[in-house]
């Protein structure tokens, strides 16, 4: 069969279905869901069009079973958690950290460069 032509029932079709799970699974997902992006830098106006927005299924899915409040609560939360701001303007909040570094010289014997510098950053 050319790859051109599609056949209805094709069984190697992705299918995406939602599976049952266990109480407390939603939840579970969605903080990791919330945790990556958090970590990848997004901020809480960006990560809740994850949520809004119809087209991404599964967090739309939690965003209607556990409302707008629950999402926000979960943004906020998890930003804190990690020591970061939420919002782009509450820069100010963790201003109060202090940040610590120590400059290693790392030197190996196959390194063409003895004089490299690794940083290392450390919270106090």
């Amino acid at each position: 069969m050319p790859k051109d032509e599609f056949v209805d029932e094709d069984p190697m079709e992705l299918v995406g279905v939602v599976m049952p799970g266990e109480p407390g699974m939603l939840e579970a997902m969605a903080t990791a869901i919330v945790e990556e992006y958090v970590l990848l830098g997004w901020d809480e106006p960006r990560l809740m069009t994850l949520f809004v927005n119809p087209l991404f299924l599964a967090t739309h899915r939690i965003y209607r079973q556990k409302g707008e409040a629950y999402v926000r609560d979960l943004v906020r939360s998890t930003c804190a958690k990690f020591r970061i701001p939420a919002r782009p303007d509450e820069t100010a909040l963790f201003a109060d950290t202090t940040f610590r570094s120590v400059r290693a010289s790392i030197s190996l014997e196959s390194d063409p460069q003895p004089d490299h510098h690794t940083t290392f950053v450390a919270l106090e």
